[in-house]
């Protein structure tokens, strides 16, 4: 089994191939569109939805199950101006997932919602695969910084149009 995690940035990306995909091989994300050079089975390509690796994004979407970890898009902020990362692309990032990843039907994976293991279980019966994760340690883990106002307002209005609904991500 090939799967693709597509996520934006301190989402949770490194937590799903290294709690999750525990076992499988991690491929570049270069690709043959021959088709000639399939990647290997039991393998995981790991891309963000970002603009140094969109190019990828549609052509491992179409041919492989995506999994996409998320958190509450205000958290992932904080984490960014925890570690001095510029916000000024992260709702462009959202907006991608939203755009381009969103119409793959992806498997969705909230590592901070309640029912996070509802979650999993989905992702186990779709995917066919027997997976689970020790949470606590994961989430025990997280860095954060407090936004000002104007960097909360950017991360609220990419939250507006209701995609984040289904995580029950309050504002």
């Amino acid at each position: 089994m090939m799967v693709v995690i597509a996520s934006v940035h301190h989402t949770g990306t490194n937590f799903v191939w290294q709690h999750l995909l525990n076992g499988m091989t991690q491929v570049g994300m270069n690709y043959d569109p021959s088709g000639r050079n399939r990647p290997p089975k039991n393998a995981f390509v790991r891309i963000h939805c970002d603009f140094g690796q969109y190019q990828y994004l549609e052509w491992w979407c179409r041919q492989f199950p995506v999994i996409v970890p998320m958190r509450h898009p205000l958290t992932v902020a904080e984490s960014w101006k925890a570690r001095d990362k510029d916000l000024s692309p992260l709702p462009a990032q959202w907006n991608i997932l939203k755009n381009e990843v969103h119409q793959y039907n992806p498997l969705y994976l909230p590592i901070d919602h309640p029912d996070r293991e509802a979650w999993l279980d989905a992702i186990r019966r779709k995917l066919g695969i027997q997976i689970q994760t020790d949470w606590p340690v994961v989430m025990s883990c997280n860095k954060s910084a407090e936004l000002t106002d104007e960097e909360r307002a950017d991360v609220v209005a990419v939250m507006a149009d209701g995609f984040f609904d289904r995580f029950n991500y309050e504002v």
